[in-house]
């Protein structure tokens, strides 16, 4: 029988079993084993087996002894045979991670984090080369490490999320047999989430990474230091969606949700309400209560966006870029009828004059006047107040119907006969007075037939608004019982009765007023007269006199009888006193005048008048400014020749990029009259003048750009190669904007990171190749290279599908190199509908296109080889250095002692070379430096034309840390001391193993020599007889035998092991 085992079981191991019996029975049969032999027959290993590699097997002999008296025993020859330990039969297999397995790991979890155990099983002897693993990992190594005796895996760096949120690792595992076996997984790292940022604003860079988020940002509106002004009509329904608003957050999922709430309201109380679209994103303004615009002219809000969750404060203002200003104005509609506040009696002398004032009418319409609340809010004056003003009436006036009635007391006729028409006898002037007509004497006349006519007038009158809206957002709520619809438009009616009062029995009041404040309250005071009356009594004013002249006729006359007498016709003319001072018609309004800009001087830009009821050299009026916020001379207020009228001039430059608007304050004095400085219209006598100034296209667009920029030929698709800066001055906000907030709301889109508000196009694009060996550095014929750029929203230059196959197909070589030309040509996506100016003039980089200005930037770009390439360290945000590569380019290719140019790349995250971690606080930009043959100066040179301490003051400026290589260098294999030590002591061993087998082999064949002589010398000795004393029994009994041997191990499932032989 034989088994093999190998050799290298530990002491004490088992290798098999032999099995015996004895036909006797008690203790003359139980059998036992000597030699490393237990009592049931199992053979094990007392020691290390010898002679590792040996051709021959041990020879042993196996004795079996009963317990008989005296015992018996019986033997059996057993050879173990030595199997070869350099074997490496067995192949590790990976047990852990399985298959498609992913693990995870913390994001900014420190360095030295355990990341995953990786377990393998070898089937070989653990002990043994063969058996003993060794784990690596194949990639990222620097920002993972494994240990290679046990398998776990640990992370070298902190871990970004927001940078890269999974790693996929393989991992090896490998015996250290000769030849080594193995087994490799791939396993995927995934970094969790942790909440590490705050939440901010979206950003325009157009860069692609998923990423689990953290709520680390803040939600904010995009526009900083603005309002928005939202126009709603009034009488909204409760419950209508007046606006929208939105914040961005750059988290994603549940962290970029955002509440919104109102922290401040001019509104009475729940007459909004700020609702959180079911998104999350947006906040939506609803109308909850009825919205009066005779009430109030508009309301403030402001809006606040928080995080989910988050209890808002009340605030008043919006003082940083999560609240936003909201001004709501109401739109009027047409739901209030016009009424008059005049009396329905007067009265009127017979021998009234032509164009005498019978009756101011007094229309007034709730829509046209401010509401009850303007006076509470400023920002809402301007609204007409000229129903109550001298000025022309914001009503028409038409007459519907006259007549009149005359009465002849003769005829006991006290209600009148007939009527008789009187159109003819009034008209109305353009202030709403009701004058009379030349018609009137002859009507009087002809109707009474009396030197004293007598009647009344019934005139209705009809009274609408000059100009309606254009488009009225809704319909009248209704008709009012004193109006009428006359050609489709609301009117209001008033039924005037003018009683004709003799001159006879004439009283008169004398008031101590001013005759316009006696016309105004005449209907009041008429009401309360005659309501105070004891008898039903009518009270009949005429229009209170205001006469420069009155014709007299003077007679004299003697006593005699009969008298004689004489007469003479005398007018007597009222000398005016200068007792009334000069006042604007318009109280507590503003006029508004908006001009364009580069008025050339003495342009006149509008025109002012007050009034003075004075006469003569005493209604002479002077115009002052007495504030201005303009530069000084920029503006000048002169009186007209006839000291009627101000006219207002340009005396100066007007910029709109420079400034907005302006405020100026007028006043008019009587002629003479020193002014005082005053910035304020506090009185009617002083007048503010807003001026605004309307852009023109009198400025190009312009790059902020750098016109050389670098590339390595190994950039993905969609790389960005450099962000386009053009900007319009007529697009931004003028140099003084924040000292003019009610100049706020200019787009400043183009600074954002929303969409452009350039339309960019690609004008042409060339490829030149070079190719060294052909010693043309100038490079060959350009190829067209249109399909290998294209320009995103946001205006960066990104490379297009057609960049990698353009390079291969162009240069024909594993390291293209040459230079790109591209032009890109930047337009306004919206112009001015109707220019107020042409453009001053065209900018030598701008071309025409389309017959509208544009911008054209000429970019070389420049592919950078991977040999001699450095890179800047800096102490900044990607964003910042990308957004001044430009100014820094010009700076150093000025400061540099030789004309060389400097070939900057996109600016990266900074990775450091030695540990791999990354810095996402810091940026690295790849660069090089070429002359003006494009030859790349070496990094020796580099480093002498970019010294650090001739560069400090640029250095410190951009924040420049470090200047080193970009790319490590590579060169050939070379072997570590300890390396070379395990193969010296690999020798070694390998020497001594081979020169212990031969003394070994030696040893054994001499001693089976001399055992062989020994078992020869014994066969031939004489027999030695037993002593009389030992007596045998009387049968001697069967010796015990070995029948069978049982394999402990199987040998088909194992047997690379080694093996011995029973």
């Amino acid at each position: 029988m034989s088994k093999k085992q190998g050799l290298s079981r530990p002491q004490g191991h088992e290798v098999g079993w032999v099995e015996a019996s004895d036909p006797d029975l008690g203790d003359s049969g139980k059998v036992t084993f000597n030699f490393a032999v237990s009592s049931e027959g199992l053979i094990t290993v007392l020691s290390p087996l010898a002679g590792k590699g040996r051709p021959e097997a041990y020879h042993l002999q196996i004795e079996a002894t009963d317990s008989g008296t005296p015992p018996l025993t019986s033997m059996v020859p057993v050879s173990i045979f030595v199997g070869d330990v350099s074997s490496n039969d067995g192949i590790p297999k990976i047990l852990k991670p399985k298959i498609g397995e992913n693990v995870t790991v913390m994001e900014n979890a420190p360095a030295g984090t355990a990341v995953f155990q990786v377990f393998a099983h070898d089937p070989d002897d653990p002990k043994s080369p063969q058996g003993k693993l060794r784990y690596s990992l194949l990639d990222d190594l620097s920002v993972f490490k494994i240990d290679q005796n046990s398998g776990l895996i640990r992370t070298r760096i902190p871990l970004d999320r927001e940078v890269r949120d999974e790693y996929p690792l393989m991992v090896i595992v490998q015996d250290r047999g000769v030849p080594p076996q193995q087994d490799s997984r791939a396993v995927k790292v995934i970094v969790e989430d942790k909440d590490d940022h705050r939440p901010r604003f979206r950003d325009s860079r157009a860069v692609k990474v998923i990423v689990e988020d953290k709520d680390d940002h803040r939600p904010r509106f995009r526009t900083r230091k603005s309002m928005k002004v939202i126009s709603i009509p009034e009488e909204l329904p409760a419950g209508s969606l007046v606006g929208e608003i939105e914040c961005v957050d750059e988290d994603v999922g549940p962290n970029a949700e955002i509440d919104y709430h109102l922290t401040y309201s001019t509104a009475p109380e729940g007459a909004f309400r700020l609702a959180t679209s079911s998104d999350f994103k947006r906040g939506e303004l609803f109308v909850d209560g009825r919205l009066d615009r005779e009430e109030f002219e508009g309301f403030d809000l402001v809006a606040r966006c928080l995080p989910r969750g988050e209890a808002p404060k009340r605030s008043r203002q919006a003082n940083d870029d999560s609240s936003l200003s909201i001004r709501i104005k109401l739109l009027d509609i047409d739901d209030n009828p016009i009424r008059f506040k005049n009396p329905t009696t007067v009265g009127l002398r017979p021998s009234a004059a032509v164009n005498s004032l019978v009756v101011t009418l007094e229309p007034y319409d709730l829509d046209l006047l401010p509401s009850k609340n303007s006076e509470r809010q400023p920002w809402m004056a301007g609204r007409s107040l000229s129903q109550k003003s001298d000025a022309k009436s914001p009503f028409q006036f038409t007459i519907g119907s006259a007549r009149f009635f005359p009465t002849f007391p003769d005829r006991n006729d006290p209600m009148g006969s007939a009527p008789v028409p009187a159109e003819n006898a009034f008209y109305i002037d353009e202030q709403g007075g009701l004058r009379l007509n030349s018609g009137f004497p002859k009507l009087l006349s002809e109707a009474s037939h009396a030197a004293a006519p007598s009647g009344r007038f019934e005139v209705v009158v009809l009274a609408k608004n000059r100009v309606r809206q254009e488009k009225s957002l809704s319909s009248a709520t209704g008709s009012s019982a004193n109006s009428v619809n006359t050609g489709g438009s609301e009117a209001a009616m008033l039924a005037i009765q003018i009683h004709m009062i003799p001159e006879s029995e004439l009283l008169r009041f004398v008031f101590d007023d001013h005759h316009r404040e006696v016309q105004r309250r005449a209907g009041e005071f008429v009401s309360k007269v005659e309501a105070a009356m004891e008898a039903p009594l009518h009270l009949h004013l005429q229009p209170p006199e205001v006469r420069d002249e009155y014709p007299l006729m003077v007679i004299v006359q003697d006593r005699g009888v009969p008298p004689q007498q004489d007469s003479r016709a005398v007018k007597v003319i009222v000398e005016d006193k200068d007792d009334h001072r000069p006042r604007f018609r318009t109280r507590k309004s503003m006029k508004v005048i908006s001009i364009p800009e580069e008025l050339p001087a003495g342009s006149l830009v509008g025109e002012i008048e007050c009034v003075d009821e004075d006469v003569g050299p005493n209604a002479e009026i002077d115009y002052h400014l007495t504030y201005s916020t303009a530069p000084e001379g920029a503006f000048r207020l002169a009186t007209s020749s006839d000291f009627k009228r101000g006219e207002l001039f340009v005396d100066g430059r007007l910029d709109r990029e420079e400034f907005e608007g302006f405020d100026l304050v007028a006043r008019c004095l009587p002629r003479g009259e020193a002014p005082k400085r005053s910035r304020q219209a506090n009185d009617d006598s002083s007048l503010s003048i807003r001026i605004k100034l309307l852009d023109i296209d009198d400025n190009p667009i312009r790059f902020k750009n750098p016109t050389t920029v670098g590339l390595r030929p190994s950039a993905a698709v969609n790389s960005l190669v450099v962000t386009l800066e053009p900007y319009d001055l007529d697009l931004l906000p003028s140099k003084n904007s924040e000292r003019q907030p009610w100049m706020a709301g200019r787009s400043l889109s183009q600074k954002s990171d929303a969409k452009s508000p350039f339309q960019f196009t690609i004008g042409s694009a060339r490829f030149f190749p070079t190719f060294p060996d052909r010693n043309d550095p100038m490079g060959s014929a350009p190829v067209p290279a249109e399909n290998a750029f294209y320009i995103d929203e946001q205006g960066g230059l990104r490379l297009n599908s057609g960049f990698p196959k353009l390079l291969s197909e162009a240069s024909h070589a594993a390291a293209p190199s040459g230079r790109f030309e591209v032009v890109v040509l930047a337009k306004n996506r919206v112009r001015q509908e109707k220019s107020l100016s042409s453009a001053t003039g065209s900018s030598a980089n701008s071309v025409n296109t389309g017959g509208s200005e544009a911008a054209m930037l000429a970019i070389q770009i420049h592919m950078i080889p991977e040999s001699e390439l450095l890179r800047f360290v800096f102490d900044d945000h990607h964003r910042e250095v990308q957004r001044r590569a430009g100014e820094f380019v010009s700076k150093v290719e000025a400061a540099m002692e030789a004309p060389l140019h400097l070939h900057l790349q996109p600016p990266e995250y900074f990775v450091n070379q030695r540990s791999g971690r990354i810095d996402i606080a810091r940026t690295s930009t790849c660069f090089q430096l070429v002359n003006d043959r494009q030859e790349i100066v070496s990094q020796e040179d580099a480093k002498y034309f970019l010294d650090p301490e001739k560069f400090k003051n640029i250095y410190d400026e951009f924040g420049v840390l470090a200047l080193e290589s970009c790319t490590a260098k590579t060169s050939g294999y070379h072997f570590r001391w300890i390396e070379l030590a395990i193969l010296v002591v690999s020798g070694v061993i390998l020497i001594g193993g081979a020169v212990s087998a031969i003394w070994i082999s030696a040893r054994y064949s001499r001693y089976k020599r001399e055992e062989r002589r020994s078992q020869y010398r014994r066969m031939n000795a004489p027999t030695i007889l037993a002593a009389p004393s030992v007596i045998s029994p009387p049968m001697s009994p069967p010796p015990p035998s070995i029948i069978s041997f049982q394999n402990l191990y199987d040998l088909d499932t194992e047997s690379r092991n080694y093996v011995a032989a029973v």
